[in-house]
């Protein structure tokens, strides 16, 4: 593509955004178009701020036997012998 994004300022985009800028910050401080830096950011894959942290691993619990956290909720309901009375 001849009017692409030298790799200087793809390297210079990148380094600020891992200082968290984001992209309308990005693209004040460069003087490029915010759509241009959007566009950068989206093709090296940081096009979300949590794209610079990992994805923390899920809180899993192991129990020494299946159903052992089981909890069941038991309310006694009065009985309704006619709707619509008072």
């Amino acid at each position: 593509m001849p009017h692409r994004t030298t790799e200087e300022r793809v390297a210079a985009i990148t380094a600020l955004r891992k200082m968290r800028l984001t992209g309308a910050d990005i693209a004040l401080a460069m003087g490029m178009p915010a759509s241009t830096v959007s566009g950068v950011l989206m093709r090296i894959g940081l096009g979300k701020l949590s794209r610079l942290e990992p994805i923390e691993p899920a809180n899993r619990y192991e129990r020494a036997r299946p159903g052992e956290l089981i909890h069941i909720d038991v309310k006694k309901l009065g009985r309704i012998n006619q709707v619509g009375t008072a």
